[in-house]
Formats: structure tokens, C-alpha cells, sequence
């Protein structure tokens, strides 16, 4: 099973399920109209804040959480929100936010909370963290890349010879893949534990991480001479949860593995493919909800025994964020989208068999979910709605040319090749006046590039990412590399520049406008709630506020 599709069933990879404190208080800290805001209520919302921002306790933080709360129950209560309740894509997002907390609840309760680290576990993390490696590594790609250095390696290659290859970074290239020295927890779980599984001048065979390949040397390791049992005790707590941090992806994947074993996905192909037709490289606004009525039903997908027709995934598929829906551009995404839904389904009925939907924290956390969607599509409504005088927009144009101007653009002539030696043997030949044109023809490996005598078009500066500023650099003419891009070698000649320039104000008017609201939305929201605020009494209860002390 793909790590891709087992990290999509739960949607949401962390949610705060812990449980909030008892309600201590039942002072009133304020009154807003009819409502009343205790002050059990503002030590939850107050706490959380600064446990999360780790800003410090003072009147003026506390002042501003209390207007926050103030603001949010005048929007939802003493105006109109006609429009966002009625609105599919808030219902959705909160259909989905619901199913995201219930998954994520059951996966703190099936997983996370059945992590246990064994003392001899915790005893092993406690002298990881006390030690110090020095490390140099070889970065694969693939497999077959890393298996290839580590023939090499074992040939007598050197490092610094390898490290030309496997790596773009100009720091590593030099270095021969030099990582310095690192301690427990610093890095890729699985590249750590194999580092401290090596002894000192002992090479690792290739090892699979997050993000690729590694080959580790270990060069050096430095302990803490005396290591005590009172030092262990206090750092059990931190060991334990820094230990089910990093098994929770390997815990989640068995989890799941054990779940659907030996359960295959079969596709009917044709009608995937109608199906693509509805949801695939949704643009922006394009969301279409409604599905088609037509007589014909076929199935699309079979998985553990039993069909699932093309309206009942179309219905599936409708009930997902626009967000989401437009990152399905092919038909593989697609799949991968309708097996996550066909799977996570599985998994609610867990949440239902165990009543994790009833829980009191998870529905607590929810409900704070609930509430930042309702603010994002109410902070959406007050800006778009929001009437801004032309000479502020005009001015803020002005102002701000970098956002409203064409980017830096680059025309270049490439040839790519699969393999350095063959690309140092080119460049060669370029430096000695070869025909270029004759070498694309020849020898590079993009075919459309290639039928345009190696013309590629010009290009934003920002597709050529880390090499950008080298390349806007070099004047026109100039040739440059051989240059490692992915898994090919490319020599590129600049053959046009075209710098930044302002677009006209009228043709960029709307994009000024939505980058002014974007700007000014504080000032734009605190105007429409201080007009709202004129009608209703709010009343704050100054010395409990002053008094108040946090609890726990």
C-alpha cells in the first residue's frame, strides 16, 4: 500500500483531542446583548492561546482574547449570515472538518495512545540523545541510484568523488556529503537509526527515507561521559512522546496494512474515465455539485467483494472540499482520492461501533474547527463586500510594484542528457565552438525542446528555483553547466532576457483590490463589527478580568 494513499485516509495528521479543563469559574467576565461570556469559557480559549503562541500572560493579551470572543458572537448572532449558512461549499467544509476530527480522534485512540515504549526502549533513546555522530551521506533518489553508489563505494570509491553526482547542493558537492555533527531526534527517523546503528568508519548499505535514499558513513561518535538514573527518570516523560512521535507513521501504516489485508482495488477503467471528465482539473469557482441524472449506472471500482457504482463515487467525490477536488489532475490522483474515501468510510464505521462521535473532546474539538470555518467565510463576505475608495487602491498600486509587475523572464537554448560524463563531454565541446544546434539535435533528450533547436521559450525566472540567480546572472550568450536538475544534466544557453515591468493599473485594477482587502482585512473587519457594535450593549466585568489566573 502507497505511503501517499495510507497519509490521505486520515486527513488531518494532528488534532489537539486532549481534554480541557472543568469548568472552575462561573463569573461572568461579559455580556454581549443576551449573551453571557464566563469566564470557564475565557480560560479555555486563553489557555489554549498561550500554550500555543508561548506569549506571556499580561492584561493587553488578555483584553484582546476577550474582544475576540466578543467580535465572533456578534457576527454569528446579531448579523446576517443567511448567505454562509446557505452556502454548499461551508456546509461541505464542515461536513468534512467533522469526519477529519472524528478520524483523527480515532486515530489518538487506535494508534497513538497503543505506542508504548518499553523501558529498555526508552533506556536506548535516553543514550542516543547523550551522544553526538558525525555523519556524511550519499542522496539517492531511487533504489537503483542507491544501489549503483553502493557498488561503487564498495569498489573504492570515494565519497567526494560520489558526492559530485548525488548531489546539487554546492555545500555537499565540496564536502563529499559532510553532515556535521547531530544528535537524537534531529533528523529522518530511519536515517538516525540506522547512523547509530553503525560503528565509527562503518558504511551503511542504502537506507529508505522520507525522502529518498541514504548511504551514511559514520565518522565520528562523542558521548556524555556519566550518564545517571535521576537524569533518566526526568527525561522518561520527553523520551516517551518523542518515541511515539516518530513510530506514528510506521504504527499508522500497520495499522491500516492490518485493517485491508490482501484487499485489492479493481477499476473499470471506461468509466473512471467519465468520471475524470466531471472532477478532474477543477479550476477554481468550477465546482460542479450537482450530479448528472442519466439512466446509466456502471460500476467503477470493486474493492473486498463488493461494487461500487459511478453515481454512488460521483456522490462520494461531490461531498469533498473544492480545496481538495483540485488536486486531482490525472487519472492516478483520482484513484487515489476514491480509494482514501472508499477506506476511510471503512474506518468511520469504527468511529460509529466505538462512539467516538459522541466523545466530549473530540466534539469540543470540532466545535473550534466549526468556528474558525464559519470566520474564514465571514472575514471572505466582510472583505468582498467591503467598498474601498479608488484613490486607496490606486495608491496601494504604487506602492507596491513588486506584486502588480511581470516577473523576470528567461529564454534558453538546453541540452539534456542522461549522465554527467556524457554532459562534461558536451559542455567540451561547446568550449571549443562545436556547433551548438548540431549537439541538441544529437544528443538532448527532450524531444519538443529538441525539434526547436534546443529553444525552450521564455520562462518565468522562478522555474529555474535554486539555480534562478545563476541564471539571471549570466549575460546572453553565456553557457552554462553541466547542471544536475532531477536525474538528468543539462547545458543551458541564455539567449534572451526580459526584465520586471509594472502592468497597466487597469488591467490589474481587481487583483489590487483583493491584494489591499488581503492587507487591510483587520482594519476592514474591526469597521463592519464596530457598526454592528452600536446597537448592542456589551458590558466587561473589568476586576474579573484583572483577577483572573489560569487554571491548572
Amino acid at each position: 500500500m502507497k505511503k501517499m494513499l495510507i497519509l490521505t485516509i486520515f486527513i488531518v495528521s494532528v488534532v489537539k483531542l486532549s481534554a480541557s479543563s472543568s469548568s472552575k469559574y462561573d463569573s461572568v467576565l461579559a455580556v454581549v446583548g443576551s449573551h453571557k461570556i464566563y469566564l470557564s469559557q475565557f480560560d479555555k480559549r486563553f489557555t489554549d492561546y498561550i500554550f500555543t503562541s508561548g506569549v506571556n500572560d499580561n492584561i493587553v493579551v488578555r483584553r484582546s482574547i476577550l474582544n475576540n470572543m466578543i467580535n465572533e458572537i456578534i457576527l454569528y448572532n446579531y448579523d446576517n449570515n443567511k448567505n454562509i449558512f446557505s452556502d454548499r461549499e461551508y456546509q461541505i467544509d464542515k461536513e468534512w472538518a467533522l469526519r477529519e476530527t472524528e478520524l483523527a480522534f480515532l486515530k489518538d485512540r487506535e494508534i497513538y495512545a497503543k505506542i508504548n515504549p518499553t523501558d529498555a526502549e526508552l533506556r536506548q533513546a535516553f543514550v542516543h540523545v547523550n551522544q553526538k555522530l558525525a555523519v556524511r551521506h550519499l542522496y539517492a533518489a531511487t533504489e537503483k541510484e542507491a544501489n549503483n553508489y553502493y557498488k561503487l563505494l564498495k569498489a573504492g570509491v570515494s565519497f567526494h568523488t560520489l558526492a559530485q553526482q548525488a548531489f546539487t547542493d554546492s555545500v555537499l558537492k565540496k564536502n563529499g556529503g559532510y553532515l556535521g555533527y547531530f544528535t537524537w531526534g534531529d533528523f529522518d527517523p530511519a536515517f538516525e537509526a540506522a547512523a547509530y546503528s553503525l560503528k565509527v568508519g562503518e558504511i551503511s548499505k542504502p537506507v529508505k527515507t522520507a525522502y529518498g535514499y541514504s548511504i551514511i558513513k559514520l565518522l565520528d561518535k562523542i558521548s556524555k561521559p556519566l550518564l545517571t538514573e535521576s537524569e533518566f527518570v526526568g527525561m522518561k516523560d520527553h523520551l516517551r512522546k518523542v518515541l511515539r512521535i516518530k513510530r506514528m507513521k510506521q504504527t499508522e501504516r500497520a495499522y491500516i496494512q492490518k485493517l485491508f489485508k490482501n484487499k485489492k482495488f479493481l477499476f473499470n477503467d471506461k468509466t473512471l474515465s467519465n468520471v475524470y471528465k466531471m472532477f478532474g482539473n477543477i479550476k477554481e469557482n468550477k465546482i460542479e455539485r450537482v450530479i448528472k441524472n442519466t439512466k446509466s449506472n456502471p460500476w467503477l471500482v470493486k474493492f473486498n467483494g463488493k461494487f461500487y457504482n459511478q453515481k454512488y463515487i460521483e456522490k462520494q467525490l461531490s461531498n469533498i472540499p473544492s480545496y481538495h477536488l483540485q488536486k486531482i489532475n490525472s487519472l492516478k490522483r483520482l484513484k487515489d482520492v476514491i480509494k482514501a474515501s472508499i477506506m476511510q468510510n471503512k474506518l468511520m464505521d469504527i468511529v460509529k461501533e466505538k462512539h467516538y462521535d459522541k466523545n466530549p473532546y473530540m466534539l469540543e474539538t470540532y466545535k473550534k474547527l466549526a468556528n474558525s470555518i464559519y470566520l474564514y467565510y465571514k472575514f471572505g463576505e466582510i472583505k468582498k463586500s467591503a467598498v474601498v475608495a479608488d484613490s486607496s487602491i490606486y495608491n496601494y498600486y504604487k506602492a507596491n510594484p513588486q506584486l502588480f509587475s511581470t516577473p523576470n523572464e528567461l529564454n534558453i537554448q538546453e541540452i539534456i542528457v542522461h549522465n554527467k560524463p556524457l554532459a562534461d563531454s558536451l559542455m567540451n565541446l561547446v568550449r571549443n565552438n562545436k556547433d551548438y544546434v548540431s549537439l541538441v539535435k544529437k544528443f538532448s533528450l527532450r524531444e519538443w525542446s529538441a525539434k526547436n533547436n534546443g529553444v525552450v521559450g521564455y520562462e518565468p525566472l522562478s522555474t529555474f528555483g535554486k539555480h534562478k540567480k545563476e541564471f539571471w546572472q549570466a549575460k546572453v550568450g553565456d553557457i552554462l553547466g553541466p547542471i544536475k536538475m532531477n536525474n538528468y544534466f543539462g547545458i543551458f544557453k541564455i539567449i534572451g532576457k526580459k526584465k520586471s515591468m509594472l502592468k497597466s493599473y487597469n488591467k490589474v485594477k481587481n487583483k489590487v483590490i483583493k491584494y489591499y482587502k488581503n492587507d487591510m482585512q483587520s482594519r476592514i473587519i474591526i469597521k463592519y463589527i464596530n457598526k454592528i457594535k452600536r446597537n448592542i450593549k456589551v458590558t466587561i466585568n473589568i476586576n474579573v478580568l484583572a483577577n483572573y489566573k489560569m487554571a491548572g
